[in-house]
């Protein structure tokens, strides 16, 4: 029998992760399982030092301490570490991210946002307020230097 110390359960999530992942970037499928496949080496290296790293701690302060705080709580974070490495990498492997191409939640909040809110354009106005004098604006921001 496997025990999830081996890293099976990881390479599961990973794999799973992996293909949402991929799922979501634009490239060609080689880039993509290629990009895949370099992630399961560095998932394994990460677990191997996790793995040695719950040995030490065995050592140092005993199995109880080491099994029952450092194994949960170590997994999750190298796992979460090497999971969020490999996906940086994507850039690397000539992948990008595609966009969001959702319906109503992709549209924004202000729908006068996109062609300019009048609140823009009050800040627009209040920042060059002031009267013009012989084509100079004066008491404006502008007129500081004149």
């Amino acid at each position: 029998m496997v025990t999830a110390c081996s890293g099976v359960d990881g390479l599961v999530g990973f794999l799973l992760i992996g293909l949402l992942f991929a799922a979501m970037m634009h490239g060609p499928l080689l880039r993509k399982m290629l990009w895949l496949l370099a992630g399961l080496p560095l998932l394994w290296a990460i677990n191997l030092g996790r793995i040695m790293f719950i040995f030490w701690a065995g050592r140092q302060w005993g199995e109880k301490v080491a099994l029952t705080v450092f194994h949960p709580v170590i997994g999750l974070i190298t796992f979460s570490a090497g999971v969020t490495l490999w996906a940086l990498a994507h850039r690397w492997a000539g992948l990008r991210l595609a966009p969001f191409a959702g319906g109503a939640a992709a549209a924004p909040m202000n729908p006068l946002s996109a062609a300019g809110a009048p609140r823009a354009r009050y800040r627009r106005r209040r920042h060059f307020r002031g009267r013009r004098i012989g084509g100079h604006w004066c008491g404006g921001h502008l007129a500081q230097g004149l």
